[in-house]
C-alpha cells in the first residue's frame, strides 16, 4: 500500500510520497515466483507436451498452478491488508 503524507508548510499544502521496502520487495517476489511458475507450467505444458495432447489439461494445469503459487506466497508473507 502506498501512502501520501500531507505535510503543511507556510500555509501551503504538499505531499510526501511513503514507500514501505518490505511490501515493495514482497511484491516483486511474488510476482517474480508467479510468473515463473505459470510460464514454466505453460511452458511445459503447450511446448514439450508433458501432460499429453490436450489443450484443455494444459490450460487446467497452468490455472492450477497459478492459484497454488498465489496461495501459497500469499500464506508466507501474511495477511493483505484492507482484505477481511
Amino acid at each position: 500500500m502506498i501512502r501520501w503524507k500531507n505535510a503543511a508548510r507556510g500555509g501551503r499544502e504538499s505531499r510526501r510520497f511513503m514507500l514501505d521496502s518490505r511490501k515493495l520487495i514482497a511484491e516483486f517476489i511474488g510476482t517474480a515466483i508467479l510468473v515463473f511458475v505459470a510460464v514454466g507450467t505453460a511452458t511445459l505444458s503447450f511446448g514439450f507436451k508433458l501432460f499429453g495432447t490436450s489443450y484443455s489439461a494444459g490450460v487446467v494445469t497452468t490455472a492450477l498452478a497459478s492459484v497454488w503459487c498465489s496461495w501459497l506466497w500469499s500464506n508466507a508473507i501474511g495477511p493483505f491488508p484492507g482484505v477481511t
